[in-house]
């Protein structure tokens, strides 16, 4: 009678495990775009492993996390956005270009450059040899940021966005 009631409980437990994957991916498909907290079931369901381990810096903001199941022409899309004082921007930036390089990733070419009257964008694009995933570094530096002010307004954005 023990047996019986031990093996009820252990498979009733087995199919609740098997079908917590299909539920979950099934809970993050139906949103298109989400903003994950860390710990949630979005953040590791539907964000990559990539993104979830991207350094974060000691002296910076709190991460924003962004993901979507795409939608059309749209591919899926896990990132996370760091934002740093000015004078960490240097060592951030070669801690995320150091990271990706350890993951396997290789940039594609020469960084992308554009500036105007409020930003300075710069994007190095990533992949494997494989090219069957491409993540995109982005680093903004914003026109207050460079200006002699104090406050929350001076900080440099960087992103790091994995596309499967």
């Amino acid at each position: 009678m023990r047996w019986l009631t031990v093996s009820r409980c252990g498979g009733a437990a087995l199919l609740l495990a098997l079908l917590a994957w299909p539920l979950g991916m099934l809970w993050v498909l139906s949103h298109e775009d989400y903003h994950p907290e860390p710990g949630s079931l979005d953040y590791y369901l539907g964000l990559s492993s990539l993104v979830r381990g991207v350094p974060l810096p000691a002296d910076g903001d709190a991460p924003q996390y962004y993901g979507s199941t795409g939608d059309g022409p749209k591919p899926p899309v896990s990132m996370v956005t760091l934002q740093v004082p000015p004078e960490q921007a240097s060592a951030t930036l070669a801690r995320l270009q150091a990271y990706l390089q350890t993951k396997g990733l290789q940039p594609t070419g020469p960084f992308q450059h554009e500036a105007t009257g409020t930003a300075t964008l710069q994007d190095w694009e990533y992949a494997n040899p494989q090219r069957t995933e491409v993540v995109v570094l982005r680093h903004v530096v914003h026109a207050q940021a460079t200006a002699r002010t104090d406050g929350a307004s001076r900080r440099v954005t960087f992103s790091v966005m994995h596309y499967d």
